[in-house]
């Protein structure tokens, strides 16, 4: 539960109300915006597990999405609460629409490929991952101290081999990147305490 907590949070702080968008893409209007923010704040209410106030934050989401069809914070908070909802179907059309608004940003593919394993797809998912990694590394390659790349290949590592082999990862990016390590340190509790199965309902990346 606490793993489960955790990746909530980390969900939750790329998320937004309002003020955040891709900066690619012109900023929503302040009717879309509205709509996104009153979607989170149900998001955020405590009972947020409850059938009627996930179903409540969906439809503002909704609303949000048809407001600004390439509003970009609002599809990724509908994925969120699809997910709160276990509705895992509908959860993976947004990531295709997120993947098409980030031309495939590596984030939202290491998302998608855990819905995979949710549902059990686990081919799909082995080549998502694939694909999430070789985004991270063309990044790495492109920028070799992107935080957000170095970040986005540790989880990987816990997700595709072990928390073990994430935390080895850790220390190696800190020697690489001592500039970065008073940050990537503080990822150490999450990944001492990582709990594959909480978050795919798999101990392990299936071998077929």
């Amino acid at each position: 539960m606490k793993n489960t907590l955790t990746f909530l949070l980390l969900c939750i702080s790329i998320i937004s109300c309002g003020q955040q968008h891709n900066s690619n893409q012109a900023m929503p209007s302040k009717e879309c915006v509205h709509l996104n923010d009153e979607g989170v704040k149900y998001l955020m209410k405590p009972s947020y597990y409850g059938k009627a106030v996930v179903d409540t934050a969906i439809t503002f989401l909704l609303q949000a999405t048809h407001c600004d069809t390439n509003y970009l914070m609002a599809y990724n908070n509908l994925a969120i609460a699809y997910d709160h909802k276990r509705d895992y179907k509908t959860e993976l059309s947004v990531y295709g629409k997120l993947l098409f608004l980030t031309s495939n940003s590596p984030v939202f593919l290491v998302r998608q490929a855990i819905i995979y394993e949710k549902i059990n797809d686990i081919n799909a998912a082995k080549k998502t991952y694939a694909l999430a990694e070789a985004a991270y590394k063309q990044k790495l390659s492109a920028v070799p101290n992107d935080v957000v790349a170095i970040k986005g290949l540790i989880y990987l590592k816990a997700l595709t081999v072990s928390k073990d082999s994430a935390i080895k990862e850790l220390n190696i990016q800190e020697k690489i990147h001592p500039d970065l390590s008073a940050e990537l340190r503080e990822q150490l509790y999450f990944y001492e305490n990582f709990d594959r199965k909480s978050l795919t309902n798999h101990a392990t990346l299936e071998r077929n």
